[in-house]
């Protein structure tokens, strides 16, 4: 009979272990999270806040216990942070990192003095016109004037942010 309770003892916590944790429900997890609906869970669009509010809510799901009313822990911080000084003037006006231009994450670092090529949004909405306009600015930056979403339907926006994702 002494054999037989520690093999009892055995099976059951190896049966508690197997059920610590959930494979599936992971997956679901980091599927949700990284969904379109979550916006890349930046700032943009408040993603932050959307995946802020879903975790918070899949840990009162699970019963875990916050440390004050809520899941939140508050924090600020720069949405333009780069790893050394940032410097660009165009035609000989200086611009501001995140106020006048933005950096694609994947950016290289670039120094010097380049030509640039206007790519306004009709261009981008035309294919005759941003293929010309691709072919000759070879070599060159490409500067996407300012423009409201607002002003264009929702097939042209998403045209534009296919160009400019191939960009």
């Amino acid at each position: 009979m002494k054999r037989k309770i520690p093999a009892v003892l055995i099976a059951i916590l190896v049966s508690h272990l197997s059920i610590s944790q959930d494979l599936n429900y992971a997956k679901n997890v980091v599927k949700t999270l990284a969904s379109d609906e979550f916006k890349g869970r930046g700032y943009v669009g408040q993603g932050d806040q959307i995946a802020a509010k879903y975790i918070g809510a899949e840990f009162r799901k699970l019963g875990l216990k916050s440390f004050k009313k809520n899941y939140f822990q508050k924090f600020t911080t720069s949405v333009n942070t780069f790893p050394s000084a940032m410097n660009l003037a165009l035609n000989g006006t200086k611009k501001s990192a995140g106020i006048d231009y933005l950096i694609e994450a994947g950016s290289p670092g670039v120094k010097g003095e380049f030509n640039t090529v206007t790519l306004p949004i009709e261009d981008m909405l035309n294919q005759h016109l941003l293929s010309g306009k691709l072919r000759s600015s070879e070599g060159q930056f490409l500067v996407i004037p300012t423009f409201n979403r607002k002003d264009y339907t929702n097939e042209q926006q998403k045209r534009i942010t296919e160009v400019i994702n191939f960009i």
